[in-house]
């Protein structure tokens, strides 16, 4: 054979080659593609040592002792969205994580086409039906909302069910993205206390957000729960967590 003819011969076998190998690790890497598109940071457990998740029926049924056991020291339970859905999850979920020793809140799913204060109502009636220890949350995200409300009407009402909650006697939270922290938390709610979802170095991002806790990976993995959850950190000492429960 040809020298030419070899090396186009060398060629075609190192490049088959190359494309199975390339198909075989796609393969095996396949059930792991969102924890390595996910490119998350894990905080220094030093100076972040308040670990938690946030969960909601899509969770299934959680081992609360075996999350436990992983130093997981809060739960934000999904409890209601809008003014009419229950997670239905969500009574067991409070129960069994308080049971296993870790401290519990609910959040609420915000509509942006729904009123803030009925939406309050609701929220607060469902979860006093179990003793949390959190202050309630706010989940304040475009994804799976109404997009064509106008921004000022979703301030208008997330301002409403704020205000209604502190009427309750509460101190809420608000949980959103970089886009809702833009859009609907830095203008006129920065008074409030905020959860983060950012990948990003704390220590870099509280520079310009200054937040309380953050969610720093959407698909973490704990023994316990099958498939992904949320990771979160409180942003503090364990003092500064002990304070901050006791001002709840």
């Amino acid at each position: 054979m040809p020298a030419k003819q070899k090396r186009k011969h060398r060629l075609l076998k190192w490049t088959l080659i190359t494309g199975a190998a390339i198909l075989i690790a796609a393969a095996v890497l396949y059930p792991y593609r969102f924890w390595l598109l996910q490119s998350f940071t894990d905080p220094d457990h030093n100076l972040y040592p308040i670990r938690g998740i946030d969960v909601s029926h899509h969770n299934g049924t959680i081992d609360w002792n075996a999350v436990a056991q992983q130093d997981i020291r809060f739960a934000y339970i999904k409890a209601t969205e809008g003014t009419s859905f229950t997670d239905r999850k969500f009574i067991t979920n409070a129960r069994l994580a308080r049971q296993a020793g870790i401290k519990v809140g609910a959040y609420h799913f915000f509509r942006f086409d729904k009123d803030g204060k009925r939406q309050a109502d609701f929220f607060v009636k469902t979860f006093r039906k179990v003793h949390t220890d959190l202050p309630p949350v706010i989940d304040v995200e475009k994804h799976g909302n109404d997009t064509d409300v106008p921004q000022k009407d979703v301030i208008k009402r997330l301002k409403q069910m704020v205000e209604r909650l502190q009427q309750y006697g509460y101190k809420p939270v608000i949980y959103s993205n970089q886009h809702g922290y833009s859009a609907y938390y830095q203008s006129s709610l920065k008074h409030i206390d905020l959860w983060l979802a950012s990948i990003t170095d704390p220590n870099i991002i509280r520079k310009s957000h200054k937040h309380t806790i953050q969610q720093y990976n959407q698909w973490g993995y704990l023994k316990g729960i099958k498939g992904h959850v949320d990771l979160n950190c409180f942003i503090g000492s364990e003092t500064e967590w002990n304070q901050w429960l006791s001002n709840k």
